[in-house]
């Protein structure tokens, strides 16, 4: 009883649970890998024509931005959930 009042995160851990405080982290670093993704690609598109941005947004951060938002709904889906 004590080892899961004091070290719950721990017994989740061993039994592959994954607890609020475990999604909630790793929901702000996936937050804050899209928004510096974002940012790399305005950053990079800055002086580049509409067409131009177009191709490199299809190209380089389309794939990486929906994978992103992808894991985000599925971790606030678990959240949710709990």
């Amino acid at each position: 009883n004590d080892i899961l009042w004091f070290d719950d995160e721990t017994v989740f851990e061993w039994l592959g649970i994954r607890s609020e405080s475990a999604i909630r982290e790793e929901l702000e670093e996936a937050r804050e890998e899209l928004e510096e993704l974002m940012e790399n690609f305005l950053e990079e598109s800055e002086d580049l024509e509409s067409d131009e941005k177009d191709a490199l947004w299809t190209n380089d951060y389309a794939f990486d931005a929906e994978d992103l938002e992808d894991r985000i709904k599925e971790l606030e889906e678990e959240l949710e959930n709990i």
